[in-house]
């Protein structure tokens, strides 16, 4: 009886669309390779070498990107979060097929979000 009863209340919330299952977005953004120029770019300073690190699909990722000095957005609208040389943070956002630098001023990256 309890088993006939639950099937019989499932499949009334089910038909009423009362379902306690939402969707979320998927946080699909990850890092890969710098083989496409559609890819967010960032360029950055470590001791005597420059390298660069690239960003791929949607979504937010957390990160720590020290002593920045380029950003390419590729082929998304992307936010940045970061802090600058005296402490402060700030965001900015990056129109697709745009590149930031900030050379002699350089910043931290704390979070990418690619939209």
């Amino acid at each position: 009886m309890r088993k006939a009863l639950t099937s019989v209340l499932f499949a009334t919330a089910i038909s009423c669309g009362i379902v306690g299952v939402t969707a979320t977005p998927a946080a699909a953004i990850n890092k890969v390779d710098c083989t496409s120029s559609a890819f967010v770019k960032i360029w950055n300073q470590t001791g005597s070498e420059r390298t660069h690190h690239c960003f791929a699909n949607a979504g937010a990722i957390d990160v720590y990107i020290t002593r920045v000095y380029g950003i390419w957005s590729g082929a998304q609208v992307i936010n940045i979060t970061y802090t600058d040389a005296s402490g402060g943070r700030g965001e900015i956002t990056i129109p697709r097929w745009s590149h930031r630098e900030y050379v002699g001023n350089e910043i931290t990256i704390n979070r990418i979000t690619i939209h």
